[in-house]
């Protein structure tokens, strides 16, 4: 599986999305919340217990544990998929 969790991002940076882990339920709650493969995602904020991100228009607050499951790759400033982490 290519990229790292969402929650071990940096904030302020930008990532795209590559792959989820968990089962059908999970899958189903963070595709209805606007995460899909290969959408950018940015995190605006982090604690212990979880992530703030803005996704498309939208500011979304994630626990540790569902943000454990949206598998990310960085984005590089020339607006390309960095694949090498």
């Amino acid at each position: 599986m290519s990229g790292f969790p969402l929650y071990f991002g940096e904030v302020n940076k930008k990532y795209i999305i590559k792959n989820f882990v968990g089962n059908d339920d999970v899958l189903k709650r963070l595709i209805d919340m606007g995460f899909v493969k290969d959408t950018e995602i940015t995190i605006l904020g982090k604690s212990k217990s979880g992530v703030m991100v803005r996704i498309l228009e939208s500011k979304l607050a994630l626990d540790f544990s569902l943000a454990n499951k949206i598998y990310v790759v960085e984005k590089n400033k020339n607006n390309e998929i960095d694949n090498q982490r």
